[in-house]
């Protein structure tokens, strides 16, 4: 007879951009079936300075897994995002498939304008703030921007925040 010793236990290693393909290793071993992931909010990868290192290695890990693995990035910020992946000689090109979001509409603006209200007591008017977020392209980033600029002045409309956003002497994202 041969007795053998308990299942030794895989070290994360301490290399951050080796760890995500340990970490599913792991994660894929634990569940004993296939996965989903889903990377919300996945544009802010393209933010940091090491961007490209950590899309390396998570396609590296990913495309190992493939078989086991379904993957959605999904986010705000719909330019960013199609950028991450459109982009040549960049680690995540042609990665995955553009899939759009069914536009944000009235329901959307709804939620926004309860919310708007509770903060500030104020009421957002929903006709012109649908007319502002059609106006950016049914995004949210740039809308909720508009928003906070009209929370943050009393006495401005959503379409005010929109005009400051875009300022040219407005230091942003979108001036």
């Amino acid at each position: 007879s041969v007795e053998l010793g308990e299942v030794g236990q895989r070290k994360i290693p301490d290399n951050p951009y080796l760890a995500f393909d340990a970490l599913l290793t792991s994660l894929l071993e634990a569940a004993g079936r296939d996965l989903v992931l889903v990377f919300d909010e996945f544009q802010a990868v393209a933010e940091v300075p090491e961007a490209d290192a950590i899309a390396a290695a998570l396609r590296a890990a990913l495309t190992q897994a493939s078989s086991r693995v379904g993957v959605v990035f999904s986010g705000s910020s719909q330019t960013l995002l199609l950028e991450m992946f459109s982009r040549a000689q960049t680690p995540l090109y042609n990665f995955a498939n553009a899939e759009p979001y069914p536009l944000l509409k009235e329901d959307f603006v709804g939620h926004v304008a309860r919310l708007f209200s509770a903060a500030t007591k104020r009421d957002l008017n929903q006709a012109i703030a649908l007319r502002v977020l059609e106006a950016v392209g049914h995004q949210p980033a740039p809308f909720l921007n508009a928003v906070g600029n009209a929370m943050s002045t009393p006495g401005w409309s959503v379409e005010d925040g929109l005009a400051a956003m875009l300022d040219a002497k407005a230091v942003n994202t979108w001036s």
